[in-house]
């Protein structure tokens, strides 16, 4: 499961949790691993403790993932939307939001699309 994408869909404490605890366990949904719960479609992630020297840490093994469009260089609103666009993966990991169809139909006229994409194959 190392550099899967998930998506956290609850965050469960021990019925009496201290002010200071950490969760019990984090369930998070993948879209190509199965559960490690037969008919639950989600994995459990549980802390783990970390020992270095005489110190040890408890936390959950996940990273924060998200996504930049910092490579569109001089057209900020045209190759910003571009950039974002063109890095989604499916159209089911986008959401258009306040967007105009204007600002999509600019980029097909841009001056610096080309050098836009090719900083986007990077």
């Amino acid at each position: 499961m190392q550099n899967a994408a998930g998506l956290i869909t609850d965050i469960l404490y021990k019925e009496k949790p201290e002010y200071t605890s950490l969760p019990a366990v984090i369930l998070v949904l993948f879209d190509s691993i199965i559960g490690n719960i037969e008919g639950i479609p989600v994995v459990l992630i549980v802390p783990i403790r970390r020992k270095t020297g005489s110190c040890f840490r408890l936390q959950f093994p996940l990273s924060l993932a998200w996504a930049t469009a910092h490579k569109s260089k001089k057209e900020f609103a045209v190759g910003l939307s571009f950039v974002a666009i063109f890095r989604v993966r499916s159209l089911d990991d986008i959401l258009f939001k306040h967007f105009s169809f204007n600002r999509l139909s600019i980029i097909r006229i841009s001056v610096t699309k080309k050098n836009v994409i090719s900083d986007t194959m990077e």
